[in-house]
């Protein structure tokens, strides 16, 4: 029967605990403090099923990126891109190591590492530089002269932060008597050069000067139940201090583009009507009459007297002998007859329709 493929499948001797480290764990494992930036070494145990990492992250190195009450966020990275993050000023983080561990500790961790980043098994393209740094930071660790200026270094961090911790400690409890109205000596001096929190925003929680007892309401007071229904305008309840400042100035914004706009349209139209006045100012000087208007006159005064002649000649005819205009066959019949021609291809087009075949010859006589 084949072997299975699950998630924690060939772990027995990879998650097996070793010889008397059995049984129930110790309270210490639970009680260890870790911080955001330590280097911690992921280590599976076969007891804890809940949380369990995958397979592939035992004995990985990582560094630690967010601390909770019941897990803590690791990173995992390669142990190249790792080292060749870390400043060449740290050997501890080098190695990824406490300052309290042993020399001979240090000793394994540095064979570790050294079998992962050597050029000659990584294939990594900084795998040269990040063992070079790694020889370095071990040496330095190795000299006890050069190990004990580091651990100095630390110490003083360390006890810096441990300083500032107690002072905000401190303070705090000057500020807590002050509000309760105890005094005591010292305290003056703890609070000069503390910084006051901020006050909260009170936007929420009162009213804005448009719905305050005795001002007119502008807007809205209450929210629709119906959503199809218009809400009007509830800014004034939803609208932080920052939204009612970027809304002001964009509608300053928008005022003064549109004054822009107005000012730059009259300076035109003003120029198209400075422009337009001296067109007709040239055209009355050059010319009072258009060239539409003389051709009319032209027209109008060509041939008077033939006119005159033709409507006195059409008065004439039949004013003075009938009362009304006489019919004439000849020419009021003019506009309803049609020229007809009476040849056989003229005929033939005539009677040929979509209806009639257009095969068919008609001859006629």
């Amino acid at each position: 029967m084949p072997a299975g493929h699950g998630l924690r499948s060939r772990t027995r001797d990879l998650f097996s605990r070793p010889f008397r480290k059995k049984g129930y764990i110790h309270l210490t494992t639970y009680l260890r403090t870790y911080r955001i930036g330590d280097f911690v070494d992921v280590k599976v145990n076969g007891a804890i099923h809940k949380g369990m990492p995958h397979k592939f992250y035992h004995g990985r190195t990582g560094k630690v990126w967010n601390v909770t009450k019941r897990a803590i966020g690791v990173e995992v990275n390669k142990q190249v891109t790792r080292i060749m993050e870390v400043e060449v000023d740290s050997p501890y983080d080098v190695l990824g190591v406490n300052h309290n561990m042993s020399t001979d500790n240090i000793k394994k961790r540095y064979w570790k590492l050294s079998l992962m980043v050597h050029p000659d098994k990584c294939s990594h393209p900084q795998a040269h530089q990040a063992f070079i740094k790694l020889n370095k930071a071990f040496k330095d660790l190795q000299d006890p002269d050069k190990r004990k200026v580091l651990d100095e270094k630390i110490r003083l961090k360390e006890e810096q932060e441990e300083l500032k911790a107690e002072l905000k400690a401190c303070r705090e409890a000057a500020q807590w008597r002050r509000l309760q109205g105890i005094s005591m000596p010292g305290d003056d001096e703890l609070l000069e050069d503390m910084k006051l929190p901020p006050k909260r925003d009170d936007w929420m929680t009162t009213l804005p000067p448009e719905k305050k007892p005795g001002m007119t309401p502008m807007q809205s007071t209450s929210f629709s139940r119906n959503s199809r229904e218009g809400r009007g305008d509830t800014s004034s309840w939803t609208d932080t201090p920052s939204d009612r400042a970027q809304k002001a100035k964009m509608n300053y914004l928008e005022a003064y583009n549109e004054a822009a706009a107005l000012a730059s349209n009259d300076e035109d139209r003003k120029q198209t009507n400075a422009d337009a006045d001296l067109v007709d100012k040239y055209n009355l000087s050059r010319r009072s009459k258009s060239l539409v208007q003389k051709h009319q006159e032209k027209a109008a005064s060509s041939h008077p007297k033939k006119k005159k002649l033709k409507q006195q000649s059409e008065k004439e005819e039949w004013v003075g002998q009938h009362p009304w205009k006489p019919w004439d066959r000849e020419k009021d019949l003019t506009a309803g007859r049609q020229n007809v021609n009476l040849d056989p291809q003229s005929m033939t087009q005539g009677l040929t329709s979509r209806f009639s075949s257009g095969t068919v010859q008609r001859n006629f006589l």
